[in-house]
């Protein structure tokens, strides 16, 4: 379900802006998740409420070689 929603998300987003990277602030356990749908990690991770989490970003649409493709 969280694959098809952040594919839903991702897929929005290009929709109406084609031209920016999207940020997110991801657990740091769920980096794996987020490296199949095409996210990068930047920078150190950090807590965040007691849970650690770090910075991803996929770029835009312009520089993906394949979009992420629903499951």
């Amino acid at each position: 379900m969280g694959n098809r929603m952040m594919t839903e998300g991702i897929r929005k987003a290009r929709q109406l802006y084609a031209d920016n990277t999207v940020y997110i602030s991801a657990q740091q356990h769920l980096i794996p998740f987020y490296a199949e749908l095409g996210f990068t990690p930047r920078g150190e991770p950090y807590d965040e409420d007691g849970i650690m989490h770090v910075d991803m970003f996929l770029p835009t649409a312009d520089s993906i070689q394949d979009e992420p493709q629903l499951k």
